[in-house]
């Protein structure tokens, strides 16, 4: 099968309300979504980065040239979601879900190959649309179980087509895997939330208020890294480069606000506070690679932001407005032969140099990837 090249020219703009230069790096009568915030979603020379696209009908992994603007099918996959693609920057190879497994295709050459298959661990209802959870080097991945062909395991596969693959099943049957991640430090850690969180319920078992667990793959210890105390919420996630901080957001409960932007260290204790606001409901953020600053956006549909906040001294950059519509549904622009897994938040992102930030938004209607060079305010 030929796989699809196009090319998609750039759009350049000024933020109206910050006069940044904005590019509008895709377009077209489809949708693309970048990766989430804790995935790896460029090369190692920002060069290229990678989206999944609905173009066909389906949701296939693209790779964009971002000078170029050529997009680049990276192969045919089955079963994948608007998410199930990610970057493994040392071997500059991108990982793609395909059905019970993983594709790994070489981001300069295009050459494919099965990296890892974990059908014979998984049950019909974890099958399919998964996203790549890799450690620093590439050479493992992470998928959850959850319960359908036995307890509650996190899967654990060699990324080299042998498909040997470790089950670590969980030691809490009242916890389900979710966002699971390699701390980069030591892969021997892996941090993932609970499908069961009650954090919004000040008398829950205090395990279920746990936001983030963390399990040894040698011992199968499993402990709370992520706990706040009952009127507070942590959510979305995300080890910094270094795997010795773990960042979060801490929402205020109810009302959302204020929110603060946060960070443990890797036993979960040491609590930073970098930014508190109750000006926007901060939604989801990114460490640069330098672990300097924090790319946020908020979840305030139709009018959020992305800013830059620095994490030694009281210094924050607003970059621009994604205005989003995060679940909104903004019919006035979304047409409805769309599908409805439309993808409607930011989740920003740092390229590997840190020159680069990334974020996706619907402001037109559809989902697109956007960049926005912030080499003058990092340094790069």
């Amino acid at each position: 099968m030929k796989l699809e090249r196009f090319v998609m020219p750039r759009r350049e703009f000024r933020d109206s309300r910050t006069g940044r230069v904005v590019w509008q790096v895709t377009d077209g009568d489809f949708e693309c979504v970048p990766p989430y915030m804790h995935k790896c979603a460029w090369s190692s020379d920002d060069r290229y980065l990678v989206f999944m696209c609905n173009r066909s009908g389906t949701w296939q992994p693209y790779r964009l040239d971002l000078a170029s603007g050529e997009a680049a099918q990276l192969a045919e996959v089955a079963g994948a979601g608007f998410l199930s693609v990610a970057v493994d920057p040392v071997h500059d190879e991108a990982y793609c879900a395909d059905g019970t497994g993983f594709l790994a295709v070489d981001l300069t050459t295009l050459a494919q190959r099965r990296a890892v298959d974990f059908g014979a661990h998984l049950g019909p209802a974890d099958k399919g649309g998964r996203l790549p959870a890799l450690n620093r080097d590439g050479t493992l991945l992470v998928t959850p179980r959850r319960g359908n062909a036995g307890p509650a395991a996190l899967l654990i596969g060699r990324t080299d087509g042998s498909d040997e693959v470790q089950v670590l099943p969980l030691p809490r049957e009242d916890v389900n895997p979710g966002h699971q991640q390699f701390c980069p430090a030591d892969d021997n850690v892996i941090s993932f939330c609970n499908y069961n969180d009650r954090q919004d319920d000040p008398h829950a078992d205090p395990a279920l208020r746990v936001r983030e667990w963390r399990i040894r793959r040698d011992t199968g210890q499993m402990e709370p890294l992520v706990s706040v105390p009952p009127g507070f919420h942590a959510t979305n996630c995300l080890w910094g480069r270094s795997g010795r901080r773990f960042y979060f957001h801490r929402k205020t409960v109810p009302g959302w606000v204020p929110t603060a932007l946060c960070s443990v260290d890797p036993n979960g204790n040491d609590l930073r506070v970098y930014y508190e606001t109750s000006d926007h409901r901060l939604g989801h953020s990114c460490p640069s690679p330098d672990e300097q600053w924090l790319v946020t956006d908020s979840q305030d549909p139709d009018a959020n932001l992305l800013m830059l906040v620095h994490l030694h001294r009281d210094e924050q950059h607003l970059l621009c407005w994604p205005n989003a519509s995060i679940n909104s549904a903004r019919p006035d622009k979304r047409r409805a032969d769309l599908p409805p897994h439309t993808h409607r938040h930011a989740h920003p992102g740092f390229s590997n140099t840190g020159r680069y930030v990334h974020y996706g938004s619907d402001v037109g209607g559809r989902t697109q990837v956007y960049v926005v060079d912030v080499a003058d305010l990092v340094g790069k």
